[in-house]
């Protein structure tokens, strides 16, 4: 039996088949077969002059987060215009954290970075109800750039 076949037979808990790739763990190949090699960059900055795209929602805001757009977006803009543009409080709080809404039967869980809340909802662990349309809402304004008119 060759090695690659072995790998493939007897760590299939984290070996990546199709990169032909060992890893330290599950969790590592999990987060490997969550990036941008293995999924398609299908979100578009809606910045003005920017055009970049991203795998997924919380890639496309921490973009925003760290200044990377052309926007001039950055973390505190961000929230700040997240907050505003949430009036329902869907997703914040007055303190300007985002949280993981109960409401939608999420955990309540804080969150100082709206990324780190989109990567939170996108993983699905905690029972949020992602159908929710209030929180679709929320989460489709962001990603399609509307909340910065709020601010």
């Amino acid at each position: 039996m060759s090695m690659l076949a072995h790998c493939g037979q007897a760590h299939t808990d984290r070996w990546c088949t199709s990169c032909k790739h060992m890893f330290k763990n599950e969790n590592n190949l999990m987060q490997h077969l969550r990036s941008a090699v293995h999924r398609p960059a299908r979100f578009p900055c809606p910045m003005e002059g920017c055009g970049r795209f991203f795998i997924d929602p919380a890639a496309l805001v921490l973009h925003y987060e760290a200044g990377a757009c052309p926007s001039g977006l950055t973390r505190s803009t961000v929230i700040r215009a997240v907050a505003e543009h949430d009036t329902e409080g869907v997703i914040t709080n007055a303190n300007t954290l985002c949280y993981c809404p109960e409401a939608y039967g999420g955990c309540g869980r804080e969150f100082r970075l709206l990324s780190s809340l989109f990567q939170h909802v996108e993983h699905g662990r905690c029972g949020l109800d992602r159908s929710a349309r209030q929180l679709n809402e929320v989460i489709d304004d962001v990603v399609k750039g509307r909340f910065v008119t709020a601010s």
